[in-house]
Parts: C-alpha cells; structure tokens; sequence
C-alpha cells in the first residue's frame, strides 16, 4: 500500500483517492488505485468511461464494456500509452454504489497478462 486516505461523509466536490497498492515482480511494476466521485445515479457508467479524462497521452484501446459487480453496474475500459516502450495499459472499472461511483485502475506494462489478470481477479472479489 503506498496511499490511503478517509473522507467525512457527505457529498464530495470532486474526484478522490481512497488507497494506492504497487507491487514490484521482476522487471515489472504494476498498480491499483481507487477512487470515488460523487455522481448521478442517471449517469451510464459506460459514457462515464468514454469521457473520462484521461491526459498524458492515453488512448482508448479497444470498447467499453459493462457488466455487474458485487450486485451493482459496472462498466470496464482500457486506454494503452504507447509512448512508453512497451506500451503501458491502463484498465478502469468504474462501479455505481448509490450516487458515489468507484474507480478501480489497474496500471501494468500491456505485455503483463498476469498483474491485469490479478488486478481483476482482485476488483472481482468485490462486495459491499
């Protein structure tokens, strides 16, 4: 765990940082951050996806896709940086509980098949 952090209840003002795990195996790093926004339960998690802002030269890679977690929509979409050699992936599941909305991202080299299999064998688990 590198960050960790506990918010008062109430609405939020903008995106925050709940906790940050890296894990170092070999050559390869890889990460898992979470995060919550505050947002309407009208809002399709997929379009949440698809306009998230994503920055520093990220590219969507390939659709969104949306599914249920823990009894609750979800929706799951992947961004790769290629500037970087190999090329990064970026792998966000964002899941509704109420009017808060959970960022799981998943951070890993795009050759890792194994940390993004582990990130999401770990976001599976989920329940509430």
């Amino acid at each position: 765990m590198r960050a960790r952090a506990e918010y008062p209840p109430g609405p939020l003002a903008q995106e925050g940082l709940l906790v940050a795990y890296n894990r170092v195996a070999g050559d390869n790093m890889a990460g898992l951050d979470v995060t919550m926004a505050d947002g309407p339960d009208s809002e399709d998690l997929a379009e949440v996806l698809k306009n998230r802002e994503t920055g520093g030269g990220w590219k969507a890679d390939g659709p969104v896709e949306t599914f249920e977690l823990g009894g609750h929509s979800a929706a799951r979409g992947a961004c790769k940086n290629r500037s970087a050699a190999p090329a990064d992936l970026k792998e966000v599941v964002a899941v509704r509980n109420g009017s808060r909305v959970y960022f799981f991202t998943g951070l890993f080299s795009a050759n890792d098949a194994k940390s993004r299999e582990q990130v999401r064998k770990s976001i599976d688990t989920l329940t509430w």
